[in-house]
């Protein structure tokens, strides 16, 4: 839901922030993306209860919302990693496919190094068998 959640913030609302170019004095609009969110779903109210939020704005000011703001590039970090789920597409959103060779290639990395470790965790475990029988 988190995921999820902060995809709509970038794109779902439809919704700029409203702010003023402090260059020309003009009012322009940006994205927001609301992200590291976390939280827990409440049952008995039907509800996520959602909180620790980081704003990243496109208004060109870092730090707008705070230290944690990386403006555009923090907003293409988030993208970059994010693999769009079920409940993005029942809320109606593009998928991400931006970064999708670095993501494919990222999986497939952490995937063979997984399995790599897996491989070696195993001969050594029936090497020591081998060692005590």
């Amino acid at each position: 839901v988190p995921q999820a959640f902060s995809h709509w913030t970038m794109e779902g609302d439809g919704i700029d922030w409203a702010y003023m170019d402090d260059e020309t004095g003009e009012e322009r609009a940006a994205k927001l993306l609301v992200c590291d969110i976390q939280g827990c779903y409440v049952g008995e109210r039907y509800e996520f209860q959602l909180n620790d939020p980081v704003i990243h704005s496109q208004a060109g000011e870092r730090c707008m919302f705070g230290l944690t703001d990386h403006g555009t590039s923090g907003i293409m970090l988030f993208m970059k990693s994010h693999i769009c789920n079920p409940l993005c597409r029942q809320l109606g959103l593009l998928n991400n496919s931006l970064f999708e060779e670095e993501k494919t290639a990222a999986l497939f990395r952490s995937s063979r190094k997984t399995s790599d470790l897996t491989v070696q965790k195993v001969n050594h475990l029936r090497e020591r068998q081998l060692q005590r029988a």
